[in-house]
């Protein structure tokens, strides 16, 4: 790709949809993790005098539990990208972790045009077909499955695989994550080398449930919950994450995001 093509303008990352970044993987590490109130926040005065815009970039990086990886403090998730520059445009300001899934189109595929360059830069987190979680799953249908994203992501290892939309009663009660197969099947794509970790993701009406149970009864690497200000109840499921080092990101953390008419925002942008 060459530099001209690389250049991507504040209107251009608004209007390709990069302005949903947080609404997927605004990274929590719940290990050692420090925020700031409203009360404590210094926002400086605007300086109408100054021609000069500071380049956007990640501010901090945090633990994201037990996988180790340090983690920017604001991470990629874009469900219909269909440009890679986009993405390499987030990674030369600093974020290294990228969300996707199976079911969001094409956007493996997409990110795996940047692989295998890029490949060392980034944590990657991929979810699982929700219909394929069921009480009889087989073990060689997950191995099926992890196989046809490793192919999409144009890689031959995925950071963490997670388990998309617990605590979905459309999808099935707690026993379609009661299944042991589906944990014999993420403990022999670690050994393989094939997934580093392993996770569930809801935003769910049970994900509470659902989260506890894994938490309390499975080796869970990560959990992805909807959480924002409109969260109610997620706080003992977060305790008891920290106390096992459960890595926490935080999914649809701008839920109301889709509301906003960013034109208002884009109106001066060059």
């Amino acid at each position: 790709m060459n530099t001209q093509s690389k250049r991507i303008s504040r209107r251009s990352f608004l209007g390709s949809g990069a302005a949903t970044i947080l609404g997927t993987g605004f990274g929590l590490a719940v290990t050692g993790c420090s925020m700031k109130s409203a009360s404590e926040q210094v926002i400086p005065e605007p300086n109408e005098d100054s021609k000069a815009v500071e380049e956007p970039k990640i501010k901090e990086y945090r633990t994201l539990g037990k996988t180790g990886w340090k983690v920017s403090d604001i991470s990629f998730g874009n469900a219909t990208m269909q440009d890679p520059a986009i993405l390499e445009y987030a990674i030369d300001r600093g974020i290294n972790y990228v969300d996707t899934a199976r079911q969001y189109y094409d956007m493996e595929v997409v990110i795996g045009k940047i692989f295998p360059a890029k490949r060392d830069k980034l944590f990657v987190t991929t979810k699982l077909m929700p219909e394929l979680i069921t009480a009889d799953v087989t073990v060689d249908e997950i191995a099926t499955a992890i196989e046809e994203s490793l192919k999409r992501l144009n890689t031959d290892y995925i950071d963490c695989c997670l388990i998309h939309s617990v605590g979905d009663p459309g999808l099935g009660d707690l026993t379609r994550i009661e299944n042991p197969n589906i944990y014999k099947a993420f403990e022999n794509a670690k050994r393989d080398g094939k997934i580093r970790f392993w996770g569930a993701s809801s935003h769910g009406p049970k994900m509470i449930k659902d989260f506890t149970w894994l938490v309390e009864n499975t080796d869970i690497d990560m959990i992805m919950p909807g959480m924002n200000l409109m969260t109610k109840g997620i706080e003992p499921v977060i305790a008891k994450a920290r106390k096992e080092d459960v890595a926490v990101v935080a999914m649809k953390s701008l839920s109301a995001a889709r509301k906003i008419v960013q034109s208002q925002y884009m109106k001066d942008a060059k």
